[in-house]
């Protein structure tokens, strides 16, 4: 069974290359089989399951007609690729049995990974045997590492909604917002993502420069009616809440230069009609 995995020439390249001892023939083909294809090693998910774990991580499936029924390591020396969609497995039509004395020693490394649930850097450290993962265990994650991959997924994330308002006023006066920059100082030091403050990021100069360009309200002459101006892209509804709330608006909303010039009331009059507060 395992010699029909190699031409008559890979064979015998292998079995050179190998080396290997055996009693009979099939054992010293199987042995040069791992010795020319460690990359094809999977191990069995369970005793006895026909589901495999490939080198690659992904999961497989012995063939129905397979004879390689026992063993916890063995070779997927023909893979077809499974249908797309979530739980897909390859299909394993040819395998070559594996004796665990037979692999090579294995190796330890630490692998940090991040976790988009609960938005930390997880770090294990895996036992290989060639490709295979064949055990890991939870070690703590180091901020060094776990850096790179923070920023990645401070960028990925984009800006929250909470900071959608002054990401607006920044567009509008023409200044860069740099998340890959503000990620690389807000993520230092750090195993978990950060929430992003963009007035905390931008430099003295930027601030100066939005304050002066997109103020974040603009009190009008009071001879002309009690209200501040406030700025939000055309396209983007403003929300209803805060100093964008709709029912705070006096008399609504202009357009201009594709922004949405937003006037909203400053004052209103007490009850009875005595006096005015600032809202």
């Amino acid at each position: 069974m395992a010699r029909r995995a190699l031409d008559d020439r890979a064979f015998a390249a292998a079995a050179a290359d190998a080396k290997v001892e055996g009693v009979d023939e099939e054992t010293i083909v199987r042995r040069a089989l791992l010795s020319g294809f460690p990359d094809r090693l999977a191990r069995r998910r369970a005793p006895g399951s026909p589901r495999v774990v490939l080198a690659s991580g992904h999961g497989g499936v012995l063939d129905r007609e397979s004879v390689v029924l026992e063993g916890e390591f063995l070779l997927a020396l023909d893979v077809e690729a499974g249908a797309r969609g979530p739980g897909a497995e390859a299909r394993v039509r040819l395998a070559s049995r594996v004796e665990r004395t037979w692999l090579p020693a294995t190796t330890r490394r630490v692998e940090q990974r991040f976790d988009p649930v609960t938005g930390a850097v997880r770090a294990f450290e895996v036992e290989r045997v060639s490709d295979l993962a064949i055990a890991e265990r939870a070690v703590p994650a180091d901020p060094g590492e776990a850096l790179p991959l923070l920023v990645d997924a401070f960028v990925a994330r984009g800006v929250t909604p909470d900071q959608a308002p002054i990401a607006a006023r920044l567009r509008f006066a023409g200044i860069e917002l740099d998340l890959h920059a503000i990620g690389l100082a807000a993520c230092a030091g750090r195993t978990t993502l950060p929430a992003l403050n963009v007035a905390a990021s931008i430099v003295h100069h930027a601030a100066r420069e939005l304050s002066r360009l997109a103020p974040e309200s603009l009190p009008l002459p009071s001879s002309l009616f009690p209200c501040a101006m406030n700025l939000w892209p055309a396209r983007t509804p403003p929300p209803l809440n805060g100093a964008y709330d709709w029912r705070r608006t006096i008399p609504g909303s202009l357009l201009w230069n594709n922004w949405r010039i937003i006037l909203r009331k400053c004052w209103r009059q007490n009850e009875g009609g005595a006096g005015h507060e600032r809202i």
